[in-house]
């Protein structure tokens, strides 16, 4: 019997032919090889008035739960089977459309939290994201009140957002 499992130096041979032809041919034409990683989901935050605000970078339609971490997790459900819309939302509450489904173990306390988890479910899919709030807290009295913090690309308004949503980043709820 032939043992099938022995290591066999020309196995994978055309593959790696086919690689060296693959670059060489690039090369010579003058193209270059690149990926680019899909953009991440994002979401922007800022303090205003000793708050932390949250912006989900475009409107995210009939939101069933929203969802934050900071170190805990704490769920608020919509009141609406069909859910509600949510676009700007001020940690700590008032949720206007959401109820209390499950609180967090112990204080939330967004000041001494290094980032925060934010999540939304729409349809039984949820859409997430993690954002640092340490340039939020040092720096959003430096910008005007509309302009928010977005992980990795900086700070943006509206317009701003809008021209760089799937390109830069996926606002929370953009379609992918």
């Amino acid at each position: 019997m032939t043992d099938t499992t022995a290591w066999n130096p020309r196995a994978g041979r055309g593959f790696t032919i086919f690689l060296v032809f693959l670059l060489a041919a690039g090369s010579v034409t003058g193209c270059q090889l690149h990926w680019k990683p899909p953009p991440t989901r994002s979401f922007g935050v800022r303090i205003t008035d000793g708050h932390l605000d949250i912006w989900t970078l475009s409107p995210c339609r009939d939101v069933q739960v929203m969802e934050f971490e900071m170190p805990s997790s704490e769920y608020w459900e919509s009141v609406d089977p069909a859910g509600t819309d949510v676009e700007y939302v001020r940690v700590g509450g008032p949720y206007s459309g959401f109820r209390l489904r499950q609180a967090a173990r112990g204080e939330q306390d967004w000041s001494r939290a290094e980032s925060i988890w934010f999540a939304v479910t729409i349809g039984g899919k949820s859409f997430g994201g993690r954002a640092p709030l340490t340039e939020a807290v040092e720096h959003s009295s430096q910008h005007p009140g509309n302009v928010y913090y977005v992980s990795n690309v900086g700070w943006l308004d509206p317009a701003e957002a809008a021209a760089r949503n799937g390109k830069d980043f996926l606002g929370l709820c953009a379609e992918a």
